[in-house]
């Protein structure tokens, strides 16, 4: 329940801060890429991988990272200092919880993260967030409508489906 409840917040406060800087497309971007490579994480460096949100989520908050220490005038240091705090708790909960958190996941999910905000948001010192492209519009609606049915898929698989 307390993992649950923590993905929870994660998911309201980092996916809301990443909607606001870098808009809507690039939510479920990259929440699928990190979310991908933080499964593949869990898969290659565990015995027993594990399925979830949080590599998507641990994306997020790398893709946060990188994206607002690149667009220093448009978040406040302070800002930046708590999002480093964040990957700093995680680790050190992952560090005492190792035995039952995917840190392969967490650590796959936001180095993925970081990769997609160098690459797709490069280094700028405009006080201006990014204008979305029509590349951006159509890349995100396909990344949503593929986070939607695999929702729908392990929603029937949970069912019995």
């Amino acid at each position: 329940v307390v993992h649950f409840l923590m993905n929870a917040a994660a998911l309201l406060y980092l996916g809301k801060r990443l909607e606001v800087f870098a808009r809507w497309p690039h939510l479920a971007l990259v929440f699928l890429f990190s979310t991908c490579i933080g499964g593949e994480a869990s898969a290659r460096f565990l015995s027993t991988p594990s399925v979830g949100a949080s590599g998507g989520l641990m994306g997020w908050l790398g893709f946060l990272l990188v994206f607002e220490t690149l667009h220093k005038e448009l978040v406040p240091r302070r800002a930046r200092r708590r999002l480093a705090a964040g990957v700093a708790l995680t680790a050190l909960i992952g560090l005492i919880g190792y035995r039952y958190i995917d840190n392969a996941a967490h650590a796959g999910g936001l180095i993925a993260g970081m990769v997609y905000g160098v690459i797709v948001f490069p280094p700028s010192s405009s006080p201006h967030r990014p204008r979305s492209t029509v590349t951006d519009l159509v890349a995100g609606a396909t990344g949503m409508v593929v986070l939607g049915m695999a929702a729908l898929f392990a929603i029937s698989r949970i069912m019995g489906g």
